[in-house]
């Protein structure tokens, strides 16, 4: 029964669901799922099917670059009198490569919780011009 259930766990938790989720699919609390979750038995299991997935991850992260590679080249055109017209770099479409990219790159980094704190506030014109004074001033 165990077995099944953490064979179950681990297909969910490799699909992307919340634990919470899981947790109410299985009939179980969230406490405790996250607790079988975490055994070495279902870890096991998730990095199984992982390691199966891996050569299609790879290359979906591989054509996902390409598409985001070919973002940055954006063009917008538009049909005037039957002519086709070339209105120059779609900034909108490149901007979306851009974010997409940001995304993925920082996709399933752990972020501390002292990297969550911010010690200053907002960082105002004044303060940047003084940074650029003293780091002239430093060479």
């Amino acid at each position: 029964m165990k077995t099944a259930r953490r064979k179950i766990l681990a297909e969910k938790i490799a699909a992307g669901d919340k634990i919470s989720a899981i947790a109410e699919d299985c009939g179980i609390s969230r406490e405790h799922a996250s607790r079988e979750i975490r055994e070495p038995e279902t870890q096991a299991l998730i990095a199984e099917m992982m390691d199966s997935r891996r050569v299609l991850a790879l290359s979906l992260l591989d054509e996902s670059l390409k598409v985001i590679r070919d973002s940055y080249k954006a063009k917008r055109f538009v049909v005037v009198d039957k002519t086709l017209k070339d209105l120059g770099a779609d900034h909108f479409a490149r901007l979306a490569g851009v974010q997409r990219y940001t995304a993925l790159m920082l996709a399933g980094r752990i972020v501390k919780a002292e990297e969550k704190k911010q010690t200053h506030g907002p960082i105002t014109i004044q303060a940047i011009e003084a940074a650029i004074l003293a780091h002239r001033a430093s060479l």
